[in-house]
């Protein structure tokens, strides 16, 4: 037979491990709820195909297809007025081509 005292010190062991094993599991749990904020969130769904389309359709359930479709609209005229916008400025900043002007007359 096995001396008690063994078993003891075995039980203090695993009590001990047990408990080293719970508070790491607090610690990671904690960290992890301080490193998972909104923004993380939010732009961990932005970088994956899959979230991207689940939030899409998310939103569309929530709004609705005629709001999603006039909120799409409006989208797509933004973005074409602020293309149009952007090349207008491209080309008002743009040098002239020849700035000394038209050339001069020939010598008769």
């Amino acid at each position: 037979m096995a001396d008690p005292d063994r078993f003891a010190q075995r039980k203090q062991l695993l009590v001990a491990r047990s408990t080293l094993c719970r508070l790491r599991l607090r610690h990671d749990a904690i960290a992890l709820r301080e490193r998972f904020t909104g923004r993380h969130a939010v732009s961990a769904v932005a970088g994956s195909p899959a979230g991207r389309s689940a939030a899409f359709a998310l939103a569309v359930e929530i709004m609705g297809t005629e709001r999603m479709a006039a909120l799409l609209a409006t989208a797509r005229r933004a973005l074409a007025i602020a293309r149009i916008v952007r090349l207008g400025l491209e080309w008002l900043r743009r040098p002239a081509q020849d700035p000394a002007g038209p050339p001069p007359p020939p010598p008769s």
